[in-house]
């Protein structure tokens, strides 16, 4: 099942590359054919509709960290509701989620911060007094609402006191970050939480990793 969702998901990015303007006979969920035309919008936008004129697909391309290239697709259903999201870095998934129909989510995997992975810890050395934003990029599928919190590395959620509060931290779009400058060595351990509630699904996915800084 998970081979056939990466295979389905890999053929919405691979039309990306075609000429300006081309069609395709895609099976509709009844069985049925239609010829799905796709059209380029500059560089960076390709639009497929189905026959009917409503929208079958919408890619869009945009720059991301030192050169990787984030890649956000849409698929519709014939009834206008969306079938699938997903995000990729370059050709590589790193986030799906698949609706029924009815707009219930079906299936979904990856992680929303498409630059790392769940339950992964991720190491920084830094020297003293270095001030260094660190950015976070999320995937967005359409009316969700993404938090990310943070807080200091504890060992039981349960027993987080208020002297080791998480913090909720700003987001703009689907970006969002915070600003790490530590005044003496030593190692600095943060967790990061992140959550997207889709307001009309009713769905919650929820997702952490870890940050160490190794200040020298």
């Amino acid at each position: 099942m998970v081979r056939y969702l990466f295979a389905s998901l890999m053929v919405g990015v691979l039309v990306f590359g075609c000429r300006h303007n081309n069609q395709e006979i895609i099976t509709l969920p009844d069985g049925t054919t239609d010829v799905v035309t796709y059209e380029m919008q500059g560089d960076s936008i390709k639009t497929g509709t189905y026959s009917t004129g409503k929208i079958y697909s919408l890619t869009t391309k945009k720059p991301g960290f030192t050169g990787y290239t984030e890649t956000e697709v849409l698929n519709y259903y014939p009834t206008g509701v969306l079938r699938k999201y997903a995000f990729f870095l370059n050709d590589s998934l790193r986030f799906f989620r698949f609706y029924t129909p009815e707009g219930k989510v079906e299936d979904c995997g990856g992680n929303a911060l498409i630059y790392m992975d769940d339950e992964t810890m991720y190491v920084d050395t830094m020297a003293t007094f270095h001030q260094s934003f660190q950015q976070l990029h999320m995937a967005l599928p359409p009316h969700c609402v993404a938090r990310i919190i943070m807080g200091d590395e504890v060992t039981n959620e349960a027993e987080r006191t208020d002297a080791q509060p998480l913090t909720f931290l700003p987001m703009k779009g689907n970006r969002s970050g915070f600003l790490v400058n530590f005044p003496h060595e030593g190692e600095y351990h943060r967790v990061i939480y992140w959550s997207l509630e889709d307001t009309i699904a009713q769905h919650i996915q929820k997702g952490r990793v870890w940050r160490k800084f190794v200040v020298q």
